[in-house]
Formats: C-alpha cells, sequence, structure tokens
C-alpha cells in the first residue's frame, strides 16, 4: 500500500502583496482616493489547471485604512491583508476540490492528478497480470505480418509488455497499410512509445464500446490481442459495424494474492471513494474484501456496469479516462456529499 501525500499546496506560486501598514505609508496625503488593484494567478504543479483573480483596493478618507472594495470571492470592506487572504484561499479550492476526499484506487499516473487536487489517495494493487501463450498467436500474427488485417485494436498498455515478453515486436511487423486504433490515450501514449503510429483514439469515453463506436462504417479485419477475459463491448460494437474481429489472448488478469491489511481494515467506511478503473479492479475488490465497498466512482461505463452487477453503488462516472476526466466526477462526488 502506498499513500500519495503531495497535498495541493506544494509547488504552487503566490505573489506577495504589501499588508495594511505598507499600503498606508505608500498612499499620497491628498483626499483623492488611492485605488489599487492587486492580481493573482495559482497553478497546480503539473500544470493542468491554472486561476487567476483580483482584488480592487481603495484607501479611505485621511487616517483610515484602506479597505477593499471589489472583491469577487469575498464581502467588500475587508483589510489589504484580509482581501488578499480571502481570494487566494477562494483560488486554492478551485485548484484543490477534493481536499480531504479519502481514496483508495490502483496505482497509476492518474492516483498523482487526484492527490494534486487535494485528495487523500491511498494505492493498492487489487489484480495480478500473467502473460499467456495463445496457441493462436503465431499464426495471427504471421496474418498480420502479410497484411491481412485492416486494422490492430490495442485495449491496453500490458497488451504491449506482454507482446514483448513474448518475443514479438510490433513495430518491426506491422505493414504499412495496416492501421492501429488504441482505447484511451494511456494505451495510445504506450504504443506510440513502442514505435508504433496511432490512427485512432475514441475523443470521448474510454472503454471497448466508445472505440468500436470511433470505427469507420467500413467491412475490414481486425486483429485484437489482448486479455483472456475481455469485456464484450468492444466486440460486439465492430462487429455491428461490419468488421470481423479476431482475437488472440496474451495475458490474463487476476485477484491479486493478498490486500494490505490497512486496507482491509478501513474497507469500507475508511475510504470515501473508490476509484473503479477496470472491471477486473471492481471484481477482484469483491472477491479479496467483499461488497458492498466504498462508493464507487468509475472510469467508463463498462467499468460503471461491471460495478454494479458486484454490488457496488456508482456514485459517477467518468467520461473519459484522464486525470482532469476523473477529477471531474471525483468532485461531482464531493458535490453531492456536501
Amino acid at each position: 500500500m502506498e499513500e500519495v501525500t503531495d497535498g495541493p499546496a506544494q509547488g504552487w506560486a503566490v505573489g506577495e502583496a504589501a499588508g495594511d501598514e505598507e499600503f498606508r505609508q505608500a498612499q499620497p496625503t491628498q483626499a483623492q482616493p488611492t485605488v489599487l488593484r492587486l492580481r493573482s494567478r495559482l497553478a497546480t504543479p503539473d500544470g493542468m489547471t491554472t486561476v487567476a483573480n483580483s482584488v480592487r483596493l481603495e484607501s479611505g478618507p485621511s487616517g483610515l485604512p484602506p479597505r477593499a472594495t471589489q472583491a469577487p470571492d469575498g464581502p467588500r470592506g475587508l483589510s489589504p491583508r484580509t482581501a488578499v487572504g480571502a481570494m487566494v484561499t477562494s483560488m486554492a479550492q478551485h485548484l484543490a476540490p477534493l481536499v480531504g476526499l479519502r481514496v483508495l484506487m490502483p496505482p497509476s499516473r492518474l492516483a498523482e492528478a487526484v492527490a494534486l487536487r487535494g485528495a487523500r489517495v491511498t494505492t493498492a494493487s487489487f489484480t495480478r497480470q500473467t502473460t499467456v501463450t495463445d496457441p493462436r498467436l503465431g499464426e495471427r500474427t504471421d496474418q498480420l505480418a502479410a497484411g491481412r488485417y485492416d486494422w490492430l485494436v490495442l485495449t491496453s498498455a500490458r497488451t504491449l509488455v506482454a507482446l514483448r515478453e513474448l518475443g514479438i515486436d510490433l513495430a518491426a511487423v506491422l505493414p504499412e497499410g495496416t492501421k492501429v486504433a488504441a482505447v484511451g490515450p494511456a494505451t495510445a501514449t504506450a504504443a506510440r512509445d513502442a514505435g508504433l503510429r496511432v490512427d485512432l483514439v475514441p475523443t470521448s469515453g474510454s472503454g471497448g464500446a466508445d472505440l468500436a463506436a470511433s470505427f469507420p462504417d467500413e467491412p475490414g479485419r481486425v486483429l485484437v490481442p489482448g486479455a483472456a477475459d475481455p469485456a464484450p463491448g468492444l466486440d460486439a460494437g465492430l462487429a455491428a459495424r461490419g468488421l470481423q474481429v479476431d482475437r488472440v489472448a496474451v495475458y490474463r488478469t487476476d485477484a491479486a494474492d493478498s490486500i494490505d491489511d490497512a486496507i482491509r481494515l478501513g474497507w469500507p467506511d475508511g475510504f470515501d471513494a473508490f476509484v473503479v478503473t477496470a472491471p477486473s479492479v471492481v471484481r477482484a475488490a469483491a472477491e479479496l474484501l467483499g461488497s458492498p465497498g466504498p462508493t464507487v466512482v468509475a472510469l467508463g461505463e463498462t467499468s460503471a456496469a461491471a460495478a454494479r452487477d458486484a454490488g457496488f453503488t456508482v456514485a459517477a462516472t467518468a467520461a473519459e479516462a484522464t486525470p482532469a476526466g476523473l477529477v471531474n466526477a471525483l468532485a461531482t462526488l464531493r458535490k453531492e456529499a456536501r
């Protein structure tokens, strides 16, 4: 178990504003009031979110301290120090909408993004993946190299790892005329890192059905190397578009052998949200820890459906498997809880 502790304030750059005394010393002595507008900008360390705001300060009659006359996120009439503090606090709340939310999820780059938005993130590996040898793999690979497939579909980065372990370099065997589709941004990045060009990534959604919906309506033959127990949405969607789908298993996903005692003790009331990144995660959680568990925030409709089938309550579904998509879904859960 690993707890991500990076708080939302770490790494922020905030400008300093003068306090009341400095402001009074800077005032001219004439009756005409002095107006000063202070602007501030905050950004998260990963640069994903930036917010800006300002406060208008105006000097009062001679001998009286200056006060805020325009503060969008707070009452007027505050001292400069208090007004600027209220402004920055409001901006920080926009940058860290998940402050204090206790989130349990599998380890990934998404966990870091959630922690940066203020959540108390605990990561745990609920599944283990094992490379398997499908007896059809050699034949399918030869057909791919010979140009018999119009599309190669990648449904996870784990597929690329398994194929390398099996001695297959897709970049070396993929013909020029065969297009590559990836289920989401993370898989697409892994494919490019492996030397493949990626021709199709869904513009919205994060499941197999969303990928199938992105395909053009034209016949063709598709090779899908991947999990031994895939979700049915992709194959059904591709078949509905007139595509012939050939699958070959390269890895198997099983529940982890054990789970950390701290997570077992905290399940379910010690967590406000359980992020389900794949159907296999929620099935493994139910096997290891039981259901119902914490409220689920799912990545994609396929994961949400699997969570409901396993007896979990799904509070929100991320529209896409990206940091922004997950943070927005968790923020929705946070707002509903208030």
